[in-house]
């Protein structure tokens, strides 16, 4: 296990969320208050991808979380449209209220897969929810955008990670000021997996230390 998956999210708690009216919003889905269609879009390593999937983890738990995994826009091919229709259903089978599917770039589909998307979305009711992620969201057509509520998760700042690489390094035993760590963290462009390469680095260097 790397390093970054050891500290993957799985709470909200897990994650980095500046804003209190995002925050607000995705927690809402999480507790299945809002069930639109959601879009979760934004520069790359902002977390779109974990927050999918920990909205995903809270509403069907983690178990179920983990057998249905996530489908990649990159590998996305005809065949996967049944494939989230049975996920659905195999949810709902066990009990959950409203399914969740994610597509993780869905931009990167083909014009005609993701018309086929939509379709699906419009013609069948026990779909449950899809939650996609993009970095390009001018790519979408606008009636495919307006399947979706769109959230964006925007660039983050040093200050704005500093709890939860925190919490990572007490998690590793390891105490360090804040001052000590923005001087680590120091280039840092609101990226999350650089944030954690950048943590690993810390780890290791005391370890051997």
């Amino acid at each position: 296990m790397t390093f970054a998956s050891k500290y993957a999210p799985h709470s909200f708690d897990d994650l980095v969320i500046e804003k209190e009216n995002i925050r607000r919003r995705l927690q809402q889905y999480a507790d299945g208050t809002r069930t639109k269609h959601l879009l979760i879009y934004g520069p790359t390593g902002t977390g779109k991808s974990a927050t999918a999937r920990v909205i995903m983890e809270t509403r069907v738990g983690r178990e179920m979380a983990d057998f249905t995994g996530c489908l990649e826009g990159s590998r996305f091919v005809a065949s996967d449209l049944d494939v989230l229709l049975k996920n659905s259903r195999w949810q709902s089978f066990s009990g959950a209220k409203c399914p969740v599917n994610i597509i993780n770039e869905i931009d990167l589909l083909s014009v005609s897969l993701r018309e086929k998307v939509k379709s699906l979305m419009d013609d069948n009711n026990d779909l449950g929810q899809i939650i996609a992620t993009t970095n390009n969201l001018h790519v979408l057509s606008a009636p495919m955008l307006r399947r979706f509520d769109k959230i964006e998760l925007p660039v983050l700042s040093v200050d704005g990670c500093m709890n939860r690489a925190q919490c990572i390094l007490q998690a590793e035993g390891i105490e360090m000021s804040d001052e000590d760590l923005r001087y680590q963290l120091e280039g840092f462009a609101g990226d999350l997996d650089d944030m954690a390469s950048v943590l690993e680095d810390i780890y290791l260097e005391l370890r051997e230390a």
